[in-house]
């Protein structure tokens, strides 16, 4: 498996920076892909918003740095808001 960064550092429009334990995100030998998708200080209150748009444009930029493969496992905060 290969996986993006975590935290404000990943969360970067335009890239999909790779997590610095992992493989390289265009390292075919892999094939299950994880992109992470949360900030380090968590705030309820604007999850929503970093959720959904931000989240499927790094959805699409991760997908064309790992040579078009799309996300095996989406990790973000908050994912059933009520």
């Amino acid at each position: 498996m290969v996986d993006s960064q975590y935290g404000n550092k990943g969360i970067e429009l335009g890239k999909c920076p790779m997590r610095k334990e992992s493989s390289t995100l265009n390292d075919d030998t892999k094939s299950l892909v994880l992109v992470n998708h949360f900030k380090i200080v968590l705030v309820m209150l604007t999850t929503c918003e970093d959720n959904s748009n931000e989240l499927i444009e790094m959805l699409k930029t991760c997908y064309a740095t790992v040579d078009n493969h799309w996300a095996n496992f989406i990790v973000v905060d908050f994912y059933k808001v009520a």
